[in-house]
């Protein structure tokens, strides 16, 4: 007698996504849609009461972060590169190799966390394996390709998990990171001194403040090099000021901090990027920074050429239209405060402002500022 297996609707539509996810390379939403497109497309044609059961076993799908191939996969990686750091780190005379297969693997684990479903991120990464190993290789790594493939790594990490953010910010890898910045020239940035760059604001946007020693990196001399990356066009130098700012008003003296920093090495075509990096997805912290420079108006006119001042504050006044975080409104309308007090607004600022339907004081403070 032949053994038949029972029909189960919900494993199968879970194998069919896990399916179309593995060959496809799709996002695991775009798989989960795609698996319930081809069944009713099937259901037109083909009269089963499985396909049906399918159909609505698809229709309440909802992702297993435990067993998913994505998940599984997440899982075998961990292991790998667990392995793949601890001879890293025990065979320190070949600390100038390559390590394709740890590169290979981080960009791997790093790869699936951008495709899959936000479940299966949050419970991988509550396992700190990975960003634990990438850590210790990179602090006594010397290969600038090794460097640049775990920076990137922990700059992936630290946007997926404010966990791992917080235990990074706590380390001394932002010290290690500004010392290998040291060489670097603001004019021609190669990939592993922009990767080393990108890693810095990911590290700093955890909601946790750096220890007070590590602010200490964070000083003048670092921002003016952050200033001249900015005017080159490197976005990720701004968010990187807009973070130090962040702490440093939080933990220190701004002397020796970011605004500072730019009164001595004041240049126009900062006040250009500015402007060209705020049309883009701009956060609070930029914004925060933006109201510090404007409250000083000598220090504006040194950065902006005068026909750049009103466009900003046209893509201001756009960002607050369009922005529904609260935070992020409130910074634009305290940028205004600033810049109205410095006769830095215009006409069609101030009638945003009149209209801007947010009942928060700063509302009426930002008008009254412009009014003058």
């Amino acid at each position: 007698m032949e053994y038949t297996i029972p029909f189960n609707a919900d494993s199968m539509a879970a194998n069919i996504v896990d399916t179309l996810r593995e060959i496809t390379d799709a996002t695991l939403s775009s798989c989960i849609v795609g698996a319930e497109e081809t069944c009713r497309l099937l259901k037109e044609h083909i009269k089963s009461e499985e396909l049906n059961d399918v159909l609505k076993a698809l229709d309440r799908f909802e992702v297993d972060e435990v067993n998913c191939k994505d998940a599984k996969n997440l899982r075998s990686l961990t292991i790998s590169i667990d392995q793949l750091c601890a001879q890293k780190e025990e065979l320190s005379s070949l600390a100038h190799d390559v390590s394709p297969d740890l590169i290979e693997k981080v960009n791997e684990f790093c790869h699936i966390l951008k495709k899959t479903d936000g479940k299966v991120v949050e419970y991988a990464l509550k396992d700190m394996t990975v960003a634990t190993g990438l850590y210790h290789v990179f602090i006594k790594e010397q290969c600038q390709q090794v460097c640049s493939s775990l920076a990137q790594g922990m700059t992936i990490l630290c946007e997926y998990s404010k966990s791992i953010a917080a235990f990074l910010v706590e380390s001394p890898l932002l010290m290690n990171v500004v010392s290998r910045l040291e060489n670097s020239r603001a004019d021609s940035l190669c990939d592993y001194h922009i990767s080393l760059l990108n890693l810095i604001p990911a590290v700093l946007s955890s909601d946790f403040p750096p220890p007070i020693d590590i602010i200490q990196y964070l000083n003048k001399n670092l921002c003016s090099k952050l200033w001249r990356y900015t005017a080159n066009g490197y976005n990720n130098a701004l968010k990187t000021l807009s973070q130090i700012y962040r702490w440093r008003m939080d933990g220190m003296e701004e002397e020796e901090g970011v605004i500072q920093s730019l009164k001595l090495d004041s240049d126009p075509n900062i006040g250009a990027k500015l402007t060209e990096f705020n049309l883009r997805n701009p956060d609070q912290y930029q914004f925060e920074l933006l109201e510090g420079i404007f409250n000083n108006k000598e220090l504006v006119n040194a950065i902006f050429y005068k026909n750049d001042i009103p466009v900003l504050m046209h893509i201001c006044c756009q960002h607050l239209l369009n922005e529904e975080d609260m935070n992020v409104k409130r910074s634009i309308l305290k940028l205004f405060i600033a810049a109205g007090k410095n006769e830095l607004t215009d006409t069609q600022t101030l009638m945003v402002v009149s209209g801007c339907d947010m009942t928060d004081p700063l509302v009426q403070d930002a008008y009254n500022a412009m009014n003058i």
